[in-house]
């Protein structure tokens, strides 16, 4: 992104089972002040004294589908790269569609 000077806007969605299993920091950091990019992380078992990393990065509890409402993404619109457990992408890639939104690569 940085290469190619893209100055759209990147959302990454990003889920573990717990933070010891959270390695996003690792390839994202060096891109935090080029681009505009959001990263939310969703940790399934977050415990007591995981913490916020930074303002960059939005931890939450809980699964990456929790993220797809009806009213988080302009769904026509949007493309939505995906990887992933299987379970997760197919539940994902029906999120996503409920809502109107086909652009899916995966």
């Amino acid at each position: 992104l940085t290469k190619q000077k893209f100055t759209g806007n990147v959302t990454v969605i990003f889920g573990c089972l717990n933070d010891a299993d959270n390695f996003i920091s690792k390839y994202f950091d060096e891109y935090k002040d080029s681009t505009n990019i959001k990263i939310h992380i969703f940790i399934e078992n977050l415990g007591a004294n995981d913490k916020q990393l930074s303002d960059y990065y939005n931890i939450l509890p809980g699964r990456v589908t929790q993220m797809f409402t009806a009213d988080k993404f302009d769904y026509k619109n949007t493309d939505f790269y995906l990887c992933g457990h299987p379970n997760m992408v197919n539940a994902t890639i029906e999120l996503i569609r409920q809502f109107g939104g086909n652009n899916i690569y995966y």
